[in-house]
């Protein structure tokens, strides 16, 4: 009761709470959003930019709108798709955590749902990286990605190198 009259005092008022999203909708969402990608995963932080995103943005509103019945403004979808998107790069950070743990004991398997997956893949350079050769680690991993098997470095020397090669293993 007390806060109710807080409430009153001060004047503010509760915004309405608008209705959950159904699967169906978050399905449409990100498939509306990954014909418009470029658009809106882009970097660029200009004017122009921010007013093509926006047109966007109500674009997917409208055919929101128009497919599911059910009103929602341009903002609830942008906040709704970069909520997503935090719940997927968690979600990815944890399973390769878990990967990487050490110790006894069964690993608990972290799956992506299929939403989840159609997220990963519209935002992948934010959730992987990118693959740098000049890492140590990834230098290691690369180096033994093409290591050559002692059958294929013959395949790729010449015959003098071959025989010089045999020559050095035979006085040995």
């Amino acid at each position: 009761m007390a806060m109710d009259s807080i409430q009153s005092i001060s004047g503010d008022k509760k915004r309405p709470r608008s209705i959950n999203f159904k699967m169906e909708e978050v399905d449409l969402l990100i498939e509306l959003i990954s014909d418009r990608k470029k658009v809106i995963e882009n970097k660029k932080s200009d004017t122009v930019t921010w007013k093509e995103k926006q047109n966007v943005w109500e674009e997917i509103a409208a055919t929101m709108s128009a497919t599911t019945g059910v009103a929602r403004d341009s903002k609830s979808l942008r906040t709704k798709y970069e909520f997503l998107k935090k719940t997927v790069r968690k979600k990815c950070a944890d399973m390769k955590q878990e990967k990487l743990k050490t110790g006894g004991g069964p690993c608990s398997e972290i799956q992506l749902t299929p939403i989840e997956e159609k997220i990963k893949a519209l935002i992948i350079l934010s959730v992987d990286g990118m693959r740098s050769i000049c890492d140590s680690d990834a230098v290691n991993n690369f180096l033994s990605e093409i290591s050559l098997a002692p059958a294929d470095v013959g395949a790729n020397m010449s015959l003098t190198e071959q025989t010089s090669a045999s020559a050095g293993a035979s006085s040995e």
